[in-house]
């Protein structure tokens, strides 16, 4: 029978959300049953997803949310805290990131410093929210305080400030998008 882990701590590189971002890995660490890899299943999914295959994909990201549940110790173990880490990441792939953030937050509860959770909050409201004066304190007094050099998080430090500066001064709009904007007004 094989049993699956997942790995803590070194630095590797995982896309979501639309971005890249550092995942970290080293020390095995059972997470679920026996039969359940909770990466493999995410990225599974993921590429469903992206087959334009939702169904089959939300039936992988369930059972993997399941598996988190029945699994859960409740003792506020660093199992629990990778668990919680993976449902978050489920909700995220099925759009319920309001959903998710409240599993990212019992992750911090568990593991403050818990660097993968908070760069999925800060990328949910960058990305999915719209939300970047929310990002910005994650990045700035978490994220780049846990690792200074690292150049995913300065990256997306940029883009939020990009986002910010372009609330309060947007471009002007050229005539034509000016009369389009008005004609929708009316429609």
């Amino acid at each position: 029978m094989l049993h699956y882990f997942i790995f803590k701590i070194t630095t590797t590189t995982t896309v979501a959300h639309n971005s890249t971002f550092p995942t970290l890995h080293t020390t095995p660490i059972p997470l679920g049953s026996p039969n359940m890899d909770y990466e493999t299943i995410l990225n599974q999914a993921l590429d469903l997803l992206a087959d334009n295959e939702k169904r089959k994909a939300e039936k992988l990201l369930q059972s993997c949310i399941d598996d988190v549940k029945k699994n859960l110790i409740g003792m506020n173990s660093n199992l629990d805290c990778e668990r919680y880490y993976y449902w978050g990441r489920c909700l995220t792939a099925m759009d319920e990131v309001e959903q998710a953030l409240l599993k990212f937050e019992k992750v911090l509860q568990l593991d403050p410093d818990h660097e993968e959770s908070l760069w999925e909050m800060a990328s949910i409201f960058l990305h999915d929210m719209d939300r970047p004066e929310s990002a910005k304190p994650i990045l700035t007094e978490r994220l780049l305080k846990l690792a200074p050099n690292n150049e995913f998080y300065k990256e997306a430090l940029r883009e939020v400030e990009f986002n910010l500066k372009l609330r309060k001064a947007p471009p002007p709009l050229s005539k034509e998008e000016a009369e389009d904007n008005f004609e929708k007004g009316f429609e």
